[in-house]
């Protein structure tokens, strides 16, 4: 049996994986959180950390060869080159796992969340896209609160990603949670019967 992909992403603050954990469970389909994958192939001696640690200087890589997150997130943060460095190979490998996982699943469709769905050009590779939708000022609300960072920070958060308002115009089914949770649960149980109309 062939698995859909259904993408979920979102932007920083929207709420996408309580949304996507919400959404898989209404449809009892296995969820796939691409965050959770990448940090898998960062431990020491995985393929990702092999592919960074024969690419990048050891300022990134503490004491006992371990991969410093946080130094690499702020690194790439501000460093546009470094993050297509990176991108260009983390991503294959991260690909190449997901559609060896969709493979073995004995779904008729599946939930893939994908924070940067957009940014790494992915879209193409989902059957449909759902994207999780905030009001700018509530989504730098929900940063500051979260990661208590100042209003710049969050804002700067925010920027380095596509607009969340042109990722709700490219998306085939939209989640708006800048309600409160009641309705956003409500719109998801919507979407949930549309999914399992289209793919069961």
């Amino acid at each position: 049996m062939s698995t859909r992909i259904v993408g979920i992403t979102g932007g920083i603050g929207s709420g996408k994986s309580c949304v996507s954990r919400l959404l898989a469970s209404y449809c009892n389909i296995p969820l796939i959180n691409i965050d959770q994958r990448c940090k898998d192939l960062l431990e020491k001696g995985a393929p990702g950390w092999q592919a960074l640690h024969a690419n990048l200087n050891a300022t990134f890589f503490d004491e006992k060869g371990r991969l410093n997150r946080s130094v690499l997130r702020d690194a790439i943060f501000n460093n546009h080159v470094l993050r297509k460095k990176v991108d260009s190979l983390l991503h294959p490998l991260v690909q190449v796992r997901l559609q060896k996982e969709i493979t073995s699943l004995k779904s008729s469709f599946a939930l893939v969340e994908i924070p940067l769905l957009y940014e790494a050009g992915w879209q193409d590779d989902m059957d449909c896209v759902v994207v999780v939708y905030v009001q700018p000022e509530l989504q730098c609300q929900r940063i500051m609160l979260r990661d208590g960072v100042s209003r710049q920070q969050a804002t700067a958060s925010i920027a380095s990603q596509i607009d969340l308002a042109q990722k709700k115009q490219a998306a085939d089914h939209v989640i708006d949670n800048s309600e409160a949770w009641t309705t956003t649960r409500k719109a998801v149980l919507v979407l949930a019967e549309q999914l399992e109309d289209h793919y069961l």
